[in-house]
């Protein structure tokens, strides 16, 4: 299990948002595009992608919960 400092990626980008460099802002996005790439190539359908649906773990990595 994962340690995750941010509840959800909204609570990261609120709390987090005048001190986000672009460089991690773009490296969020790829890791969100990486994962619904993933979640599309194994035929999965989230149904409510949404940033409380995404959390921020160690080094910005990200993981997508609440498949329903």
């Amino acid at each position: 299990m994962d340690y995750v400092p941010y509840p959800t990626l909204q609570d990261f980008l609120l709390i987090r948002h005048n001190t986000i460099s672009l460089s991690t802002k773009i490296n969020l996005v790829g890791h969100i595009s990486n994962a619904i790439r993933f979640l599309e190539d194994y035929n999965i359908a989230h149904l409510d992608l949404s940033s409380v649906n995404i959390l921020v773990v160690r080094d910005n990595l990200i993981k997508i919960i609440d498949f329903g």
